[in-house]
């Protein structure tokens, strides 16, 4: 009798999360280099665009740090 060997559903599941950690990074390579820099905000003048970029500079905090270009604050 031989023995076939099943791939498992976490087998499978680590290979999609590598596959679209290559997706993101590819997608990453096409945006502007300046694209996840931190925005000081220089030319926000109202609260509203204040407000926007406060919570850009969030979310690029949060993409550095899921591609390991620098930890969380």
């Amino acid at each position: 009798m031989g023995t076939t060997k099943n791939r498992r559903i976490v087998d499978a599941l680590d290979d999609l999360t590598a596959e679209l950690r290559t997706a993101n990074a590819i997608s990453l390579l096409q945006m502007p280099i300046a694209a996840l820099d931190h925005d000081k905000g220089d030319k926000a003048k109202t609260d509203v665009t204040k407000a926007r970029v406060a919570r850009a500079n969030r979310l690029r905090a949060i993409v550095r740090a899921a591609i390991g270009i620098e930890e969380q604050r």
